[in-house]
Formats: C-alpha cells, structure tokens, sequence
C-alpha cells in the first residue's frame, strides 16, 4: 500500500512538472532584471499569472519611417529588461515607452542615462520618446521598473 502511495504522489509531481513546462514565457529578449528585495521569479510570494487580454495590451504605437526595432517589451509589469544591442557611432538610438495606471516607471539606461514615464490611468497616454545619440559605437541595455499594479511597454530603436 505504501509503494502505491509512492507511485501515486511521484506521478502527481511528474504532472505538475509536466504543466509547468507548459507556460509560455516572457519573449527571448525579455530577461527580469534584480534588484534588491524585488524579484519578478521566485519571490517569496506566490502571485496568479498575469493573462493578456486585448484589453491590457500596452504597447508602443507605430514608429516612424526609417527607424529600425532593435528590441520591445509589451504589457509588462514589475521590472524588466530589453538588450543588449550594439548602436553604431553614426546612429542614434530611442527609447520609446508607455505606461497605463497610476503612477511611474522608472527607464534606465546603464551608462547612458533615463527617465521617468508618467502613467495614464485611462491608457490615452501616446507615451513618451527620447533619442541619444552617443558618436561611439555604444552597447546598450534598457530596463524598465514599476509597481507591478502598472501595465508598460517599451521599443528601443536605431534612427540612421
């Protein structure tokens, strides 16, 4: 009776393992980014996955022509991050971001410099955008940090 009990809980936590490879992940350009005491895997509490409807979609409108997408992020919450990406000396680059709720995130770009993005809690907001154009090639990596009750989007392009 004691191996069937055995047999039977193993093959529940298979299932469970099994189910757990089933959710999909953030895109491969997303990675979290630590911070200290805040963690978006494997904190210390557990949170219900956060399900995109049409409704909650945040993303970055459309950007003009000529300027090329090195990454994006869409309807994030919490703290994450997009790059690295090599931007030439003779190009600039721009980080584009929205954000939807009350309150802000915090755009970061090591070595480079951020801003904040003031939430629209109507999501009405077009969002703001900021260009650098640094003259060396620079390697660049953008973070993006809000309550994770925010809803946010972000694109880092090249402009020629």
């Amino acid at each position: 009776m004691d191996q069937f009990r055995i047999v039977r809980t193993m093959g529940a936590a298979i299932v469970v393992a099994l189910l757990a490879g089933c959710v999909s992940s953030p895109t491969p350009q997303a990675r979290p980014s630590s911070s200290a005491g805040q963690s978006d895997i494997g904190g210390d509490t557990a949170a219900a996955p956060v399900v995109s409807t049409p409704q909650a979609v945040v993303s970055v409108g459309d950007l003009p022509v000529g300027e090329t997408i090195l990454g994006q992020l869409s309807s994030q919450r919490g703290a994450k991050e997009v790059g690295p990406y090599t931007v030439p000396g003779d190009q600039a680059f721009a980080v584009d971001a929205v954000c939807v709720g009350s309150g802000r995130v915090e755009i970061s770009i090591p070595g480079v410099g951020g801003f904040p993005v003031h939430c629209d809690p109507d999501g009405k907001d077009p969002g703001v955008k900021n260009v650098f154009r640094m003259g060396v090639a620079t390697t660049v990596t953008v973070r993006g940090q809000g309550d994770n009750s925010l809803l946010w989007g972000i694109a880092v392009t090249a402009i020629p």
